[in-house]
C-alpha cells in the first residue's frame, strides 16, 4: 500500500513539472496574443513544443531528485518555522 501511495505522489509532482512549464508557455503565449494577433496554429505549435519541453524537464528532474524531493526543496520554508541554520 505504501509503495502504490509513493507512485501517486510521484507521479502528481511529474504532472506538476510538466504543467508548470506548459503554463509557463500559455501565460507568455497569451501575452504575445496581446500585442500580436496570433493564428491557432501557432498556439497548437508552441503548446506542443512547451509540452515536449514540460515531460523533458520533469523526466531529468525525476531522474536526478526524485520529483518529491524536488517540490520538498521549494516547499522548505526554514526562515518561517524557526529551523534556520546559522552557520
Amino acid at each position: 500500500m505504501q509503495k502504490i501511495f509513493h507512485i501517486l505522489v510521484e507521479a502528481t509532482f511529474w504532472v506538476l513539472l510538466v504543467l508548470s512549464k506548459l503554463l509557463l508557455i500559455f501565460l507568455i503565449l497569451l501575452i504575445a496574443n496581446s500585442f500580436l494577433n496570433i493564428n491557432i496554429y501557432v498556439w497548437v505549435i508552441v503548446s506542443a513544443i512547451g509540452l515536449i519541453y514540460g515531460v523533458y524537464f520533469a523526466e531529468k528532474i525525476r531522474k536526478k531528485h526524485g520529483c518529491s524531493n524536488y517540490w520538498s526543496k521549494i516547499y522548505n520554508t526554514p526562515d518561517i518555522d524557526g529551523k534556520h541554520n546559522e552557520e
